[in-house]
């Protein structure tokens, strides 16, 4: 006999049953009605408070919808039914309570709770690759350095299709060849092309290798994802007047103008009396 909604609702209502309000939970999640899911939940939990899968499940759909304190305090209190020998838990448990913390910025909490993720298991990439991020967000580049490279000799796959890590340690290593930043970050934006950072990275690595040609569609780029900003014009200017591509400078220096760019403006009249100064010539 096929059960409907209405019916297990009723079900658990009656008879207090926190498993089949738990149920009830999963099945609305399935209909990704994310709030009915807590309500179930929440209704298991108050049936049983040791219901431990309950706490867990919560969590989840208070991270869906952004109640990050909610859902860490549904992941502790899911942590204190974990056996202590049971490290690997522990330790994934411990990584989502810290990507949390982060996702509130708040930093240094997160920190707390991915050094015990690590703890737990040390050989957890996931976990190193977070906590390397945090140290460098906290400003601790060698720390962050040592995270991103241990993840590397784990699990150089991993490594290898992280664009957090691919994009990050270019930039924090600095006794890293040029050569091999250019290699990772371009990695990194095949990876996460939506990523406009990674690109102008990418421009300012091939501009100091004097790869003005790729450092131009570098910066093109990322001023296509990211027209506000003036970081990206900046730069795309200097290269195109590098190559002495005068056409297309003055495009981009009237973009600049246009975001207020006062030095734009003095380079842009510079460039008009130039090609004011060619025309009487070539008349």
């Amino acid at each position: 006999m096929k059960i409907s909604i209405d019916n297990l609702q009723n079900l658990a209502s009656d008879n207090g049953d926190p498993e089949i309000a738990f149920n009830l939970g999963e099945l609305s999640e399935k209909h990704n009605d994310i709030k009915s899911a807590i309500t179930h939940y929440s209704n298991a939990l108050s049936y049983d408070n040791t219901f431990s899968k309950a706490y867990f499940n919560r969590a989840k759909c208070f991270s869906k919808l952004n109640q990050y304190d909610r859902a860490i305090v549904d992941y502790k209190s899911f942590i204190q039914f974990i056996s202590e020998d049971d490290k690997t838990s522990h330790s994934n448990l411990y990584f989502e309570i810290a990507q949390l913390q982060g996702e509130k910025g708040d930093f240094k909490s997160s920190l707390s709770s991915i050094i015990k993720a690590v703890e737990n298991n040390p050989a957890n990439v996931s976990a190193l690759e977070l906590r390397g991020t945090i140290y460098a967000q906290l400003g601790d580049f060698q720390n962050a350095i040592e995270d991103y490279l241990a993840v590397e000799k784990l699990d150089n796959t991993f490594f290898n299709n992280s664009p957090n890590i691919l994009m990050n340690l270019p930039l924090l290593d600095e006794g890293m060849a040029l050569e091999t930043k250019i290699i990772l970050t371009e990695r990194a934006v095949i990876l996460n092309p939506a990523y406009e950072i990674g690109y102008y990275n990418l421009g300012i690595f091939y501009k100091k290798a004097r790869q003005i040609d790729k450092a131009i569609e570098a910066f093109r780029i990322a001023h296509e994802k990211k027209p506000q900003s003036l970081d990206n014009l900046r730069e795309l200017c200097q290269c195109l007047a590098d190559n002495k591509d005068y056409n297309n400078l003055k495009v981009y220096l009237k973009k600049s103008v246009a975001l207020g760019d006062e030095n734009a403006m003095k380079n842009l009249d510079s460039l008009n009396d130039y090609f004011r100064q060619q025309n009487k010539t070539s008349s």
